[in-house]
């Protein structure tokens, strides 16, 4: 999405369709959604992991906390109706689900063709 958005906001050719396979969509530690709970004891993804990835992001100043580039979940409406046809995948037991499951809603909100297919069952990094 980071590259998307720098695309719409650059006046840069955007892909035709985008594909998310468990979207990361939030680096900002501060925002919580229910399924981050299930990086506590993930044997990949653990709460570690997640801190430190969202600390790479932030980590010449960054702010996260409303950044549309460091955390796509906070990009604008004006920008989201600019989306190419998008399919997104979420794991069921996945720490960033609910990430794609939002980023998912609020394309569809403003009219965007999209379709997020939930892999019940269905693990973070599954082949």
């Amino acid at each position: 999405m980071a590259v998307i958005n720098l695309a719409i906001l650059r006046n840069f050719r955007v892909p035709d369709g985008i594909l998310m396979h468990y979207p990361t969509g939030n680096s900002n530690v501060n925002h919580f959604f229910p399924s981050n709970m299930l990086c506590l004891d993930d044997p990949l993804l653990n709460i570690s992991l997640m801190l430190y990835v969202a600390g790479a992001f932030a980590r010449k100043g960054g702010d996260t906390s409303r950044n549309c580039i460091m955390s796509p979940i906070y990009t604008p409406k004006s920008v989201l109706r600019l989306y190419p046809p998008t399919k997104i995948l979420v794991a069921e037991v996945d720490p960033l689900r609910d990430n794609g499951i939002y980023i998912g809603l609020n394309l569809k909100r403003v009219g965007v063709d999209t379709e997020v297919f939930y892999m019940k069952e269905y693990i973070h990094n599954f082949n």
